[in-house]
């Protein structure tokens, strides 16, 4: 007798195919989970990098607070902090050639920079002090910082509701839905939202859109 040889190879090959098969899916198994391991370890690190980053601490600190200390290294080299007022914000956050005697509230005799005369330029009631550049650099490095996790949101590495749940009330006090009566938070707030549109930070607009509080 001849022996059929052919369902026997048959059998093998199907054997062979499928364990194959299941191999490749083990290998997609464990793919998956270790990208949703670096994944979460990127997040991870972003969010960390956010909430530890000196620049993010002063502009959210110079926006929430009337009066807060922000570091500054002032023009002898000596690192310091400096009183930070709600008039000290509407002067760095203005428009350039806007003069600093029409910013809201505007009182000259708390005008530091104008009275020790450190204004640079023939116009100094159009100039800006190094104070003001300073904390015009801090929030440019805030308002890059949240476009990029607005990038990161929309590429799924950083989870929409993460990052809500570290920075609710931010969110919120930036797009207006948190403290509605303090009237000083909120002429700081529409200042910096004119300036975001004017520098068309336009992930910051996009990131608060995400969260329903169009700016």
């Amino acid at each position: 007798m001849i022996a059929n040889t052919e369902g026997a190879s048959s059998l093998t090959d199907w054997i062979a195919v499928s364990l194959t098969l299941l191999g490749g899916a083990a290998a997609l198994v464990q793919y998956y989970w270790n990208s949703r391991r670096e994944q979460a370890r990127a997040a991870a690190e972003e969010m960390q990098n956010l909430i530890s980053d000196p620049a993010v601490k002063t502009a959210l600190a110079a926006l929430d607070w009337n009066v807060c200390y922000i570091p500054f290294r002032d023009d002898t080299g000596t690192d310091r902090l400096v009183e930070f007022t709600e008039q000290d914000f509407h002067l760095a956050m203005r428009k350039p050639g806007t003069k600093r005697s029409s910013v809201q509230r505007y009182k000259l005799s708390e005008d530091r920079a104008a009275n020790e005369k450190k204004i640079a330029g023939d116009d100094k009631d159009a100039g800006f002090s190094a104070l003001d550049h300073h904390i015009r650099s801090i929030f440019n490095d805030f308002l890059a910082r949240l476009e990029r996790m607005e990038g990161l949101i929309r590429e799924r590495v950083v989870s929409k509701a993460e990052f809500k749940r570290y920075f609710e009330y931010y969110l919120e006090l930036l797009g207006g839905e948190r403290d509605k009566e303090r009237k000083a938070l909120q002429r700081k707030r529409q200042v910096l939202i004119d300036y975001i549109r004017d520098y068309e930070f336009n992930g910051v607009i996009d990131l608060m859109k995400m969260y329903g509080m169009p700016i």
